[in-house]
């Protein structure tokens, strides 16, 4: 029905162009919704009934204009066709259909009519709609990469556990008393070992070595000297810590050596005995890394009381009391 409507609408504007006209290159303005057929679409359709209009991209000034206007109303669209030909006269038609697409087609056969009285009523086959464009195959996914090896997993290193016992070497510089009737300086030196981590119950062994004299004795028929050797074991049961200050006590220890003593008389004399104490020390010490300082403080005991003298004449050079004691420093080194 529309297009019926159409083609005698157009029969007056169409007998008033010659069949004789070249065909002639048309400015066109296509303005539609988006949901009816595109430009290139109406294009086609013009072209598929007549070949006397074409549309250029960029015609010159003078030529012939077609303006296509479509609106959608509630229930319908409705087109408006305006031809402007370059004499100046124009035409306008104003046509109104259900269908955008049907609508379309009905404005093409308009402008064909209005150029070419002759033009197609049919469109040829050619003009079949638009067809999308198919787009090319898309290219086959990439070849999965070979899976990836796993790594190994690391057990977690244990932590580093301390060395169970420790070495310590040094000397040392003590004050003893009991040699003489003053206290006496007493070199020595010591080897310890011990468990490395304090407590209640953290034992040590220690050896120390030592020598002194008791300087020159006055008698009464001249003077005399002693010198004693000798050295002594102990064990500490304990060792409280606070970094790098440190307590062992209670230490108890076996001291063994032998005592010489010479006479300056009127008849030299000399005389040696064997020497044996116990002893009980309680000692600090310091270790600020490798280093070792430290200050003891030793009670010692004898079994028995010993006197030097001499029989002739009878001269007693010093009795040693039971109970002596040792206060001292020392240096050394752990590892």
């Amino acid at each position: 029905m529309c297009l019926a409507i159409a083609v005698l609408a157009l029969i007056e504007s169409a007998s008033s162009r010659s069949q004789a006209d070249t065909p002639s290159a048309s400015r066109l303005i296509y303005d539609v919704p988006d949901s009816c057929p595109s430009e290139s679409v109406f294009r086609k359709q013009v072209a598929s009934r007549t070949t006397r209009v074409t549309f250029g991209d960029s015609p010159s000034p003078g030529t012939d204009e077609v303006r296509v206007r479509i609106r959608e109303t509630q229930s319908s669209f409705e087109g408006e066709i305006t031809v402007v030909l370059a004499s100046g006269a124009a035409s306008e038609r104003v046509i109104e259909d259900a269908s955008c697409p049907a609508l379309v087609e009905a404005v093409a056969l308009i402008v064909a009519l209005a150029f070419d009285p002759k033009a197609r009523l049919d469109p040829v086959a050619d003009a079949s709609p638009e067809v999308p464009p198919i787009d090319p195959p898309s290219p086959p996914p990439p070849e999965p990469l070979p899976p990836e090896e796993p790594k190994p997993v690391l057990a977690p290193q244990p932590e580093p556990r301390p060395v169970p016992w420790f070495w310590a070497a040094g000397l040392g510089l003590r004050m003893r008393s009991g040699i003489a009737e003053t206290w006496r300086p007493d070199a020595s030196l010591f080897v310890a070992t011990g468990a490395s981590e304090a407590g209640a119950w953290s034992p040590s062994f220690r050896l120390t070595g030592y020598r002194t004299t008791s300087g020159e004795i006055e008698v009464a028929a001249g003077s005399a000297h002693m010198t004693y050797a000798g050295g002594a074991l102990e064990l500490c049961s304990s060792r409280w810590q606070a970094d790098s200050l440190s307590l062992e006590a209670p230490c108890l220890g076996v001291e063994a050596g032998w005592v010489w003593a010479k006479g300056n008389i009127d008849v030299p004399r000399e005389q040696d005995d064997f020497w044996l104490a116990g002893q009980g020390t309680a000692r600090v010490q310091w270790r600020p890394g490798w280093l070792l300082l430290e200050a003891q403080a030793t009670l010692g005991v004898l079994p028995w009381e010993y006197r030097f003298h001499f029989s002739e004449p009878n001269v007693t050079v010093h009795e040693v009391p039971l109970v002596y004691g040792l206060l001292g420093v020392g240096a050394g080194a752990t590892f």
